[in-house]
């Protein structure tokens, strides 16, 4: 296959075999200006695949969802309390999960605490879903 490359000292058009050029032979002497002159091929563009649409979707969940509080179904360590709360407050995660645990050593309250808001609270998807 025929390619064809400016040349870098007087701009004319040097052809060339695509599949004969290799590392070696990308510098030849131009048939116009007689300088040397390196060959170079420009590299396909990529085009992005179409997206893929994935089967068998959650159910959507609107804003109105988030309102309230809510644990998380699936960024949870144990039963998602932690990460539905983070989630709803911006926060990390891990500073509420040291709040509970803390609560948990030093007072019977922060267990009581958890198994309440895990029965309480509703379970929703966390991730990827930004609440502003």
């Amino acid at each position: 296959m025929n390619a064809q490359c400016p040349c870098q000292r007087c701009g004319r058009t040097i052809s060339f075999e695509r599949e004969t050029l290799t590392a070696q032979n990308r510098i030849v002497t131009c048939p116009s200006c007689g300088q040397e002159t390196m060959l170079f091929v420009a590299a396909p563009i990529a085009v992005p695949a179409p997206p893929v649409i994935p089967q068998g979707l959650p159910p959507a969940y609107s804003l109105k969802d988030y309102e309230g509080f809510y644990r998380s179904s699936d960024e949870k360590s144990i039963g998602g309390v932690c990460a539905g709360l983070a989630h709803k407050w911006n926060m990390n995660r891990s500073g509420i999960q040291i709040g509970f645990i803390l609560l948990g050593l030093f007072f019977i309250i922060g267990v009581i605490m958890y198994i309440a808001c895990w029965a309480a609270f509703k379970s929703l998807p966390t991730r990827g879903v930004r609440i502003s």
